[in-house]
């Protein structure tokens, strides 16, 4: 909760990146990014949406 009460003291937005590794943390595979989830914190309240990628 204070996190989320001081984020639009430090930051305009932020965006969050949700993926899989799909060979594991050792496998060589890339990074499969699934859904991206952005915050407008200039906005009151703030701008939120999600972006879907798979």
């Amino acid at each position: 909760a204070q996190a989320v009460a001081r984020a639009p003291l430090h930051y305009h937005s932020i965006r969050l990146h949700n993926g899989v590794l799909p060979g594991g943390l050792t496998g060589e595979d890339d990074i499969r990014l699934t859904h991206t989830k952005y915050f407008d914190l200039s906005e009151t309240p703030a701008w939120r949406a999600v972006r879907a990628l798979v």
